[in-house]
């Protein structure tokens, strides 16, 4: 007996119409992901927040640079003595930061005393009108290996500085940093021992290798019109993470990062990866940016990896929470009868992955310049899908190819 519901080679009417019902429905979802996304528990009342100047351990003659900025969280009383940890905010951002103010305030409820520091060239230590990523992947190599040098000195006096606070237990003490914030995080752990524990979002290593592939590297070389070469590029190995992973391994971190990270590419965070005998590592099918969409998870995940650290657990024995982000598709698509639009999807459900931890078969709902959308794709390329969207009016599903890049 024939059981499908429709004729031999023509897709089932009935499970077009589910899959279309489904893709639908999320599209109701896009705008809740962060509202959706778990809180804070709020049962803990915060002190205020203290701002902080320190002397940087990096004396440059320059007034400005040589303060360090921080905001300090402590941890609720009734949680002391409490760990404490080091927070180092991405390119551009400083010890204001809404973002890490909201990480502070988490990892501070969770019973985790919090420093946010301000880098070198950053915020209240911007000494022009360049912007700060110039000064860590610009043309001028001394000028970048002078930025991190000073960055990972300011990292150790700010240490010092937690260490010595009331209520801080100072042989519990971490870092967590993202992007930027996380290469410098990896820097200072190599090469300060009293930073046992780390999480690390979005950073890599090998420095002269992302001066050659990183966006930003790449953005600033254009703009100087200047190609360095290997030789010109060999003096930051001396502030590479991959330099000191040997020093890292007794410690502990964990790493989340970008599969289609265009900042800091995949390759730059494997080989650390494999540098620090291969540490914990969770992978996002987004762009560098979208962790900030639905940071919430990743704060979950740095607390309860810091706190399995600190009770003594094995890697394999502290069960991490996935973090998570959202892949945000924006670009052109080309659909059979339809013709080139503009689109904006939302990979909503991987089925099957790839090596690289790209999704290779997955549903995605979202908006093109014809209405609303929902298709199985197959990933070609980071930025190129084909696949198949179905029909309310239950005829073949029409094809469909993706261009785009990610949020």
């Amino acid at each position: 007996m024939d059981c499908k519901g429709g004729p031999p080679g023509r897709p089932s009417i009935i499970s077009l119409s589910v899959l279309t019902c489904l893709c639908r429905l999320t599209l109701l979802l896009i705008p809740l992901c962060g509202v959706l996304a778990p809180r804070p528990a709020q049962t803990q009342i915060l002190p205020p927040a203290q701002e902080i100047t320190l002397p940087s351990a990096a004396r440059t003659g320059n007034p400005i640079l040589d303060r360090i900025w921080v905001r300090y969280f402590s941890a609720p009383t009734g949680l002391q003595p409490a760990p404490g940890v080091i927070l180092i905010p991405p390119v551009g951002s400083d010890e204001r930061d809404d973002l890490m103010r909201r990480f502070a305030e988490y990892l501070a409820r969770q019973g985790i005393a919090c420093a946010i520091i301000c880098l070198p060239y950053h915020g209240n230590r911007r000494t022009g009108r360049e912007l700060p990523s110039a000064h860590f992947a610009a043309g001028t190599v001394a000028d970048a290996e002078r930025a991190y040098s000073q960055s990972t000195g300011d990292v150790s006096a700010v240490t010092t500085w937690l260490a010595a606070q009331p209520g801080v237990d100072s042989s519990r003490l971490g870092v967590v940093g993202v992007s930027l914030g996380a290469i410098v995080a990896h820097l200072a752990m190599g090469q300060d021992a009293r930073l046992r524990a780390g999480v690390a979002a979005l950073g890599g290593g090998d420095l002269p290798d992302l001066y050659h592939h990183s966006l930003v590297a790449l953005y600033h070389e254009l703009h100087h019109r200047q190609r360095l070469t290997a030789d010109a590029l060999a003096p930051m190995r001396a502030v590479d993470p991959l330099t000191y992973a040997d020093r890292n391994r007794p410690r502990r971190v964990l790493m989340i990062q970008a599969a289609r990270d265009l900042l800091v590419p995949p390759h730059n965070a494997v080989v650390l990866w494999r540098a620090l005998s291969e540490p914990p590592i969770q992978w996002l099918d987004a762009d560098h940016f979208a962790l900030t969409l639905t940071p919430v998870p990743a704060f979950h995940a740095a607390a309860t990896y810091l706190w399995g650290v600190w009770r003594g657990l094995p890697d394999s024995a502290i069960r991490v929470p996935r973090a998570y982000a959202p892949t945000i598709k924006i670009g052109l698509m080309a659909q059979s009868g339809v013709g080139l639009s503009p689109a904006i999807q939302w990979q909503f459900l991987t089925l099957l992955s790839r090596p690289d931890h790209i999704a290779l078969l997955h549903l995605d709902a979202g908006l093109t310049g014809r209405g609303l959308f929902a298709g199985l794709g197959l990933t070609l390329t980071p930025f190129i899908d084909i696949g198949l969207s179905p029909r309310l009016d239950g005829r073949a599903p029409r094809p469909y190819i993706s261009f785009h890049v990610l949020y």
